[in-house]
């Protein structure tokens, strides 16, 4: 056990690390709280949209099938081969009480009919529809990306 001297110094200097370890612990809480405030809302927002989500890619995989099966797994090949294009994201990150917390912003996906990179003459319309459920899909899994990035890594962290 350490030794202390009786002075008023001593005590003095004990009360001056008593508050700033208080101060130190108090702040840490605020960091937990803050962070799980985070980890809510991402958690919200992922859980809120996957059912949405779910539901969105049933519709895209019922409309590929169906397309496939009238029009042929070539045209449908064909139409994806000539439609692919890129996807820009502009990410960065946002400190939360000095935790680096990512966020993915993105243009609108939806394209143009005419902006998909096939002849709309060549191709049915139900090869548009798969398509548009397609990127209505995408459209609805982007804004779930950061939220599950931070939740994941909240989790890493042990906070989840």
């Amino acid at each position: 056990m350490e030794q202390v001297s009786a002075t008023r110094t001593e005590l003095l200097a004990t009360r001056a690390r008593i508050s700033l370890a208080s101060q130190g612990r108090d702040l840490l809480v605020d960091k937990r709280n803050q962070l799980m405030r985070e980890f809510r809302k991402a958690a919200g927002a992922v859980l809120s949209r996957s059912d949405e989500l779910e539901r969105a890619a049933a519709d895209a995989a019922r409309r590929l099938g169906w397309a496939e099966a009238l029009d042929g797994p070539e045209a449908v090949g064909s139409a994806s081969l000539a439609a692919t294009s890129e996807v820009f994201l502009d990410a960065g990150v946002v400190s939360v009480m000095g935790v680096q917390v990512p966020v993915i912003e993105r243009a609108a996906l939806g394209r143009p009919r005419a902006g998909r990179g096939y002849a709309l003459a060549a191709t049915d319309p139900r090869i548009d529809a798969v398509a548009d459920a397609f990127e209505g899909r995408l459209e609805i899994t982007s804004p779930v990306l950061t939220p599950y990035r931070v939740w994941t890594l909240l989790g890493e962290a042990g906070l989840a």
